[in-house]
């Protein structure tokens, strides 16, 4: 009702916003996910989530911008992903592989557990320097038999690193760093499993047609 939708005059008009790809999420969010935060997308399997990341990336996704990475903890090729995603209107085929980075953890996570998903996004961002990062879905995770506690200290651990990340990078903009600096690996923004400039995290896919459901 009219009364979710927030007034513009009452938003921060500082805060910058990561467009959802969905204006109606837009305009119930104020103009989208707030920038360099993180973010947990939550919901019953078939809601939504995965295709709610979607649209956020190829959404925010610019050639002459830095890429976006999306962790799957599912095996699926890229093949299969692509086949997955060109029915739908916001598909753009030219922004994979550079653009958008599309990458697996599924085997590293059977083999090695879930201590091994911190390590490997810290890799991430020193080797493709993204402004967006989404890990889809963390319900995997637990479901690959992740004691409690390991999975609260995965999360918190990878809280922390992403938070110093979006520290550091606004530290050096109040030191006026030059931007285009390609020797600070900052994430302006990330997206665990759904959300990047923020990190998101979701849980699952959409759709029984779709990658088999990994949350």
């Amino acid at each position: 009702g009219a009364g979710m939708t927030p007034d513009a005059n009452e938003l921060e008009p500082s805060l910058a916003r990561l467009k959802t790809g969905s204006p109606e999420l837009d305009l119930i969010l104020g103009g989208g996910f707030p920038a360099n935060s993180i973010n947990i997308v939550m919901g019953e399997s078939g809601s939504g989530k995965t295709i709610l990341t979607e649209r956020l990336i190829f959404a925010n996704a610019h050639p002459d911008d830095r890429p976006i990475l999306y962790l799957t903890t599912l095996s699926e090729p890229l093949d299969k992903v692509v086949r997955y995603l060109q029915q739908f209107t916001f598909f753009d085929e030219a922004l994979l592989g550079g653009t958008i980075v599309y990458e697996s953890i599924g085997d590293a996570l059977v083999e090695h557990g879930a201590r091994m998903l911190v390590p490997r996004v810290k890799e991430a961002i020193i080797r493709e320097k993204p402004k967006i990062i989404c890990v889809d879905s963390f319900k995997a995770i637990h479901d690959l038999g992740t004691p409690l506690p390991e999975m609260r200290k995965v999360l918190y651990e990878l809280a922390g690193l992403l938070t110093a990340c979006r520290d550091e990078q606004a530290r050096r903009a109040d030191n006026e760093h030059d931007p285009h600096d390609h020797e600070h690996h900052d994430v302006g923004g990330l997206g665990v499993e759904h959300l990047g400039q923020p990190l998101d995290e979701a849980e699952g896919h959409a759709g029984q047609d779709g990658p088999e459901d990994g949350a």
